[in-house]
């Protein structure tokens, strides 16, 4: 009974390892497969990057571009602003005082004329 015993563990053992080979392979696929989806996520963080030190460069190019177009500006242009618009406030006073003298002046002839 001893040498089926034996006989019986060994075709258990070899199943055992064979399972394990299956098991092992399998593991092995797996770990393939991570392997190549992490290359993946570096590819894309590498374009990443590089998409992200395009954009960096961009808005350093603007905020220089930025800087000059400031500089270029005339010192006081919200003063000079706010002259003109009281200028055009006072001349708009004026147009209106001298329309109305217009109509008043035109009302008086019309009166006037009448017998």
């Amino acid at each position: 009974m001893s040498i089926g015993s034996s006989d019986e563990w060994v075709a258990k053992l070899c199943n055992d390892v064979t399972e394990l080979k299956i098991a092992s392979a399998s593991v092995a696929e797996k770990l393939d497969i991570i392997k190549s989806g992490f290359e993946k996520i570096e590819k894309s963080m590498e374009s990443l990057t590089s998409a992200t030190a395009k954009q960096e460069t961009r808005i350093t190019v603007l905020e220089q571009r930025v800087i000059e177009i400031q500089s270029n500006y005339p010192q006081n242009l919200n003063e000079d602003f706010a002259i003109i618009k009281s200028q055009m406030l006072g001349f708009q006073k004026l147009m209106w005082i001298v329309s109305t003298s217009m109509v008043g002046l035109i009302i008086k002839t019309l009166y006037d004329a009448m017998p």
